[in-house]
């Protein structure tokens, strides 16, 4: 009885002793840390990458707005070559991001004698921006054309007997990682600029008559 009790105590000892060096044996902690922390920073490292890669193509898209309008702006009258030219500079300038699911326009909206506003001409390229712009569209209500949905220039530029380019981008940014759950993003701008030779930018076959 006396041996029974003394392998008990001994067996109990035993399984203390076990447990102790257990709840000491911090060799694999590390391991423990390494695989939770891993996913964490692996996850924060994409979404970094994913907000700067879509900064990156959203300021591409803004210099694009930019370099339209500029070069619309430029010539007293826009030929067929200038208006490929124009469109054409998205191609670089959005370099590494493709063109080809981006659309733009680029319109010449004109102002009266009292400054009130209307678009003169208007050019597209691709489709996901809209079509062009009609001939004549106010900028404000009109209620002897109420059919034309007015379009928004900011007063600062209705000026009387002057115009502006207004040039307007639009590219689809499909994210890398995520896509599944951000989907496409449309990222979009849109610039005015004052023609540069004269206070008018006329178009091949536009005869710029005024709107009434």
């Amino acid at each position: 009885m006396k041996l029974n009790l003394q392998t008990s105590k001994a067996t109990e000892k035993q399984k203390n002793g076990i447990l102790r060096r257990f709840s000491r044996d911090q060799r694999g902690i590390a391991a423990m840390e390494f695989a939770l922390i891993v996913p964490i920073m692996i996850g924060l490292y994409f979404m970094l990458s994913e907000t700067a890669n879509g900064l990156r193509a959203s300021r591409k898209v803004t210099m694009v707005s930019r370099v339209m309008a500029d070069l619309a702006s430029r010539p007293a009258t826009l030929t067929d070559a200038d208006r490929a030219d124009m469109f054409a500079s998205a191609d670089p300038i959005l370099s590494p991001f493709s063109s080809t699911t981006g659309s733009f326009r680029v319109s010449s909206i004109r102002f009266d004698a009292a400054g009130k506003g209307y678009v003169d001409w208007s050019e597209v390229q691709g489709s996901g921006i809209g079509p062009k712009l009609t001939r004549c569209t106010p900028t404000e209500v009109r209620p002897s054309q109420p059919s034309l949905v007015p379009i928004s220039v900011p007063a600062g530029l209705k000026i009387p007997n002057t115009s502006v380019i207004l040039a307007e981008a639009q590219v689809k940014y499909t994210p890398i990682v995520g896509w599944n759950i951000t989907g496409v993003i449309d990222l979009n701008d849109k610039l005015y600029m004052r023609p540069r030779a004269s206070e008018f930018v006329t178009r091949n076959g536009i005869t710029n008559l005024p709107c009434t």
